[in-house]
């Protein structure tokens, strides 16, 4: 349980082995679990070994599953240990993709979805106010992103991994209303795409977010009208 964990955590730290063995083991480890992130199960998309989303993926079951979990356990108890590590981490490696995209105008597809999909998977290992330093960096680094990089199937990519972020801090959205309207508004741009993967993803993404963000959905628009949230886009 979270109680029996938080001891462990506090235990490892304050080790002499820690601190003077494996801190930089960790440190490492740290590194590449964010950077090569298994795949969620649940994200309706995989790349293949040009970068380019694949149409047809092919999870190869049990394999993959067992994978993630591992890594996904291990990259929260890694974060647990050193949060502020992860949260500079992670953010430090997302600003050089966007200075990749700034520079090249493409994407490495596969980095970028593998720190994003590290992003979301941590939700509830910081405290609040590390949280909201991470994911505000995040989403405002992959609406960037969006804007800088070229071709349709790079702009997908982006915009799965904003919505995946997204859809795991549902609770940090629901302060920063500026950003459930942008995000919201992408969501309504893409959910039209040919693809049937991204109108899926949108369709769901965009369900999660409105139960979890209800009250803010009902609220007034970002120009402050007496205009409810959902009405202001179905006039769109």
């Amino acid at each position: 349980n979270s109680a029996n964990r938080e001891i462990l955590v506090e235990f490892l730290k304050n080790s002499f082995l820690y601190n003077q063995c494996f801190m930089e083991i960790l440190d490492r480890l740290r590194e590449l679990m964010s950077e090569n992130m298994a795949k969620p199960l649940e994200l309706k998309i995989v790349l293949d070994e040009n970068g380019d989303v694949a149409n047809n993926p092919d999870d190869n079951g049990s394999f993959n599953q067992n994978l993630h979990e591992s890594m996904e356990k291990t990259l929260i108890y890694l974060a647990l240990i050193e949060p502020i590590k992860t949260k500079d981490l992670l953010v430090s490696k997302l600003l050089s993709e966007n200075q990749f995209t700034n520079n090249t105008k493409s994407l490495n597809s596969k980095k970028l979805c593998s720190l994003c999909w590290s992003t979301g998977l941590i939700s509830g290992a910081m405290n609040e106010q590390l949280e909201g330093e991470l994911v505000l960096k995040v989403i405002r680094l992959l609406l960037s992103m969006m804007d800088l990089c070229q071709g349709k199937k790079n702009r997908e990519i982006v915009f799965y991994n904003l919505l995946f972020v997204s859809s795991q801090y549902p609770s940090f959205l629901h302060k920063y209303h500026t950003l459930i309207v942008i995000i919201f508004k992408k969501i309504f741009v893409f959910i039209k795409d040919n693809s049937r993967y991204v109108q899926n993803y949108s369709c769901e993404t965009l369900l999660k977010l409105s139960n979890k963000c209800g009250k803010d959905i009902l609220s007034k628009t970002e120009d402050d009208k007496e205009v409810p949230f959902f009405e202001f886009f179905l006039n769109r």
